[in-house]
């Protein structure tokens, strides 16, 4: 026996609490502090302002057009974001993917036990990601990124950045090779390893460890 429960709120900033303990839950077009709660079942939402929290014990988070500040939780599943503005996005998993495409915001932070981390077509300040186990891809847009830190356990690292982008990378890389396709970054090296990279008056500052895997630092298309 189940059944379908619509709430429906005002138009303007609330806060609340929404919570299906075994089941989907859907959320749009409203405002406020506002957490999505399952223990079992994916969670969707869609065209969200203000802080928005999105939580469930296993099943995966799609999230569309957001704006203010996003936690995204799972223990088990992925965390999609597609379109963002604002201050602050976070998603933690345990084992699943991150992928988070198009948008803006002051502050990221990534982690993931086991999986990937892929964000594209972004513009960020800081921003942070750890795997356990997975890759980690930054495709970023604009020049406003002041800090990159990456660290996986096994998995390659790969930032991209505009064809003007200044930075100053270091990494360290248990077993994999640290690779510019920026032809003028100038290598930095100790004992005769290249440990980074620094191009112009590197305003990007760029933190790197690996276990297992290479790191990348390139143009994008």
């Amino acid at each position: 026996l189940y059944a379908d429960v619509e709430i429906e709120l005002p138009r303007r900033a609330v806060e609340g609490t929404f919570r299906n303990l075994i089941g989907p839950l859907n959320g749009e077009g409203v405002e406020g502090k506002l957490l999505f709660d399952t223990a079992s079942g994916d969670v969707t939402l869609d065209n969200l302002k203000g802080e928005i929290t999105a939580d469930t014990g296993s099943g995966d988070v799609k999230a569309d057009t957001l704006s203010g500040s996003y936690k995204c939780d799972t223990g088990s599943g992925d965390c999609i974001l597609d379109g963002f503005t604002g201050e602050k996005v976070a998603c933690d998993v345990g084992s699943g993917d991150i992928q988070v495409h198009s948008g803006s915001a002051r502050v990221m932070d990534m982690n993931t036990g086991s999986g990937d981390v892929e964000v594209t077509e972004f513009e960020v300040e800081e921003f942070k990601a750890d795997t356990g186990s997975g890759d980690i891809l930054l495709a970023a847009r604009g020049d406003r990124m002041t800090s990159f830190k990456a660290d996986t356990g096994s998995g390659d690292v790969t930032l991209r950045m505009g064809p003007n982008a200044s930075f100053e990378a270091h990494c360290s890389l248990s077993s994999g090779d640290a690779v510019s396709h920026y032809s003028d970054a100038e290598p930095i090296l100790k004992d005769r390893e290249v440990i980074g990279f620094r191009r112009g008056a590197g305003k990007t500052r760029v933190t790197v460890g690996t276990g297992s895997g290479d790191f990348t630092i390139e143009p994008g298309s």
